[in-house]
């Protein structure tokens, strides 16, 4: 039961095709995906809640033999060695060395009754019931014991007889094996509960809370697409520390990353975005490069970063041919608690066939950095590749040119701050390219109008 670091994830074809047209597609944070990770019950506590390992290892099952659900454990496979997570559900606490407390209870009882189908195929692997009694905080009784194996299809009535002490608290729990004496069940085997119900002899007893697993809820995490964080690791331990933000530099929101402490272990997790996965069983280095062969010549954001104690975050950015590192970029990050540009030059030595792309917040838990706008430009990052994408302007910031488009027959106006328009043109199509030499430095707005929409973009001239 004791939580660990860790990402199981996978390569997207979506990554695949952005990587390689040299973009950076999403830099400027605008669009994120709300991703459930898993459900849990709610009055009962569960595996996935103590260490989430990517693929849940308790399930919400509308398979049930009363009511509307059920709750269904498994084991499962994770990691690159791979290392095994069991799936469990209880009512209690537990604390570092397991089991610490129950939830009230004091009618009397002798057995344990509920109802299950399971699928544990090997030769005596087993489903085990933890039963512990406490009295004024103190342990005094303990009974763990295998009561579920083999293949069952149809809904089957199990038991267990325990002995009959009062208590004023119970634990009470289902485990996929017994792994407090490395008895784990095969991955892949799983197990169904319902009704779970005590008993005084033939009489019902007092009925535990929710012991149809009728009550779940959900734990959800919200990511930048096409961007790997640390969310999806952190929520097993209830925490977050890349979050988006409404005080963006461009648009509607910036990615804001936070440096903070596990409360549980006290180790200190900076906040990280990466272009590829993240997967903290590998290995080698745990942020993965992505397909990558453009060349540019530029690397700019805008940014805000609060450090404690002069913390540093940074941008690191090294590109790859044929696993070889052709270019390393580092673009480091001093105090500013306002929104500010800053670009530094890209020089690769050959094409590149990969990149890894990683920010970080820092080492000190309180340091803030907020991201927007980030681009790679320059080089052979140009207008074939941009006409081709989802987007309306770019690069943002800019200081030379400027590439922008919209569907059909467009025009465009670009407006100063005090409401001038300084350039215009029409009867354009797909993406062209504006000279911005002639403009001072500063904000800006492009306008652009096409037959049925206009869409206006703020516009950072450097």
């Amino acid at each position: 039961m004791k939580k660990l670091l860790l990402s199981i994830t996978v390569f997207s074809s979506s990554l695949m095709t952005w990587a390689q047209n040299g973009q950076l597609q999403n830099g400027g944070f605008e669009n994120w995906t709300n991703q459930t990770l898993y459900d849990y019950p709610t009055i009962w506590s569960s595996s996935d809640q103590d260490q989430f390992v990517g693929t849940p290892t308790v399930i919400k099952s509308t398979d049930a033999q009363i009511g509307s659900y059920s709750a269904e454990i498994r084991t499962v496979e994770y990691g690159t060695a791979p290392d095994t997570a069991f799936g469990y559900v209880f009512l209690g606490t537990t604390g570092s060395m397991g089991p610490d407390g129950g939830i009230p209870y004091t009618a009397s009882f002798n057995t344990i009754k509920f109802q299950y189908k399971c699928d544990l195929p090997v030769t005596n692997d087993s489903v085990y019931v933890y039963m512990i009694r406490f009295l004024g905080g103190t342990m005094v009784d303990f009974a763990v014991a295998p009561v579920v194996g083999g293949t069952t299809n149809t809904w089957t009535q199990g038991s267990m007889t325990v002995s009959n002490l009062p208590q004023d608290e119970l634990f009470i729990g289902f485990v996929m094996g017994d792994p407090n004496n490395g008895v784990l069940c095969a991955p892949g085997s799983w197990a169904r509960f319902d009704n779970v119900q005590l008993f005084n002899g033939v009489s019902a007893a007092t009925a535990l809370p929710d012991f149809s697993f009728e009550s779940w809820s959900s734990n959800s995490i919200e990511t930048p697409d096409n961007w790997f964080t640390l969310n999806d690791i952190l929520s097993g331990m209830g925490l977050q520390n890349a979050a988006k933000s409404t005080d963006a530099a461009v648009g509607s929101y910036s990615i804001e990353l936070t440096t903070i402490q596990d409360p549980n272990s006290g180790d200190t997790i900076p906040g990280f975005i990466s272009a590829g996965p993240i997967n903290f069983m590998s290995m080698g280095n745990p942020f993965a490069a992505i397909p990558y062969n453009a060349s540019p010549t530029l690397l700019s954001c805008i940014y805000q970063h609060m450090p404690v104690n002069s913390d540093q975050g940074v941008i690191q950015v090294q590109f790859f041919q044929a696993g070889n590192p052709i270019g390393n970029v580092m673009m480091p990050f001093v105090t500013n608690l306002a929104w500010t540009n800053l670009s530094v030059p890209v020089i690769i030595s050959g094409t590149p066939d990969s990149m890894l792309f990683i920010a970080f917040s820092g080492d000190n838990p309180g340091t803030v950095l907020k991201l927007d706008e980030l681009s790679l430009s320059g080089g052979n990052v140009g207008l074939d590749e941009f006409n081709s994408m989802n987007l309306s302007i770019y690069p943002n910031p800019a200081s030379d040119k400027v590439m922008v488009k919209l569907d059909g027959t467009f025009g465009y106006e670009l407006i100063n701050v005090y409401g001038t328009v300084v350039a215009s043109e029409n009867n354009l199509s797909n993406a062209i390219e504006i000279d911005l030499t002639q403009f001072n430095s500063g904000s800006y707005l492009i306008r652009l109008t096409n037959a049925s929409t206009t869409e206006t973009h703020s516009l950072v001239i450097q």
